[in-house]
């Protein structure tokens, strides 16, 4: 990525990227929903109690929701003061680097659905799933798509590919969540 902007954007697209990474980064915190349902999915796991678990996730989903469009909308407020942390006050890279920030933050409530869905992953014992949903976001597709997305409309196209890329790790999550619900309802039809 660093090469690729360099390239492209010069200096200034080089100090919106390396805020913008920080922002993506700062969406560690976007795992605290997940975290907080450890204990409860745990133990209901544990118990094979899938209705409780169900209600739990529920809560969860919707916590995460409200999470993610909390986060956009500070970004979208505090944009310029999130920019001034890394000494961007004035000069060319203020206005495309605010630009940069309000256009990533969109995918906030995504990245928030991804975590939740990893950590859950993570609970019940499907460690390997969890790890290719992240791999796939945090590796893959934050490289691909904003590349894709400059390729195709420019500069801020580059960080619509950093929206995308949640958006599409969900739906990979999603289809190997129904996958996983249609190997079940096949097996059970089976036993019969």
């Amino acid at each position: 990525m660093i090469g690729f902007v360099s390239g492209h954007y010069g200096e200034s697209g080089l100090i919106t990227l390396a805020v913008v990474v920080s922002l993506i980064e700062f969406g560690v915190v976007m795992d605290g929903v997940g975290m907080a349902l450890q204990p409860l999915i745990g133990t209901y796991f544990g118990e094979k109690n899938h209705q409780l678990i169900k209600r739990v996730m529920i809560s969860g989903i919707k916590a995460a929701v409200i999470e993610g469009m909390a986060a956009t909308i500070l970004i979208w407020i505090f944009a310029g003061q999130f920019c001034a942390l890394f000494g961007i006050t004035g000069g060319d890279a203020l206005a495309p680097s605010i630009k940069a920030l309000r256009i990533v933050s969109l995918g906030f409530v995504f990245c928030s659905m991804v975590s939740l869905t990893t950590s859950y992953y993570m609970l019940i014992d499907r460690i390997g799933m969890a790890t290719c949903i992240a791999c796939l976001q945090n590796g893959l597709l934050y490289i691909l798509l904003p590349i894709l997305g400059s390729s195709l409309f420019g500069f801020n196209g580059m960080w619509t590919g950093f929206v995308a890329a949640p958006m599409l790790s969900l739906t990979a999550a999603m289809f190997f969540c129904i996958s996983d619900l249609v190997k079940i309802v096949f097996r059970s039809f089976y036993r019969i």
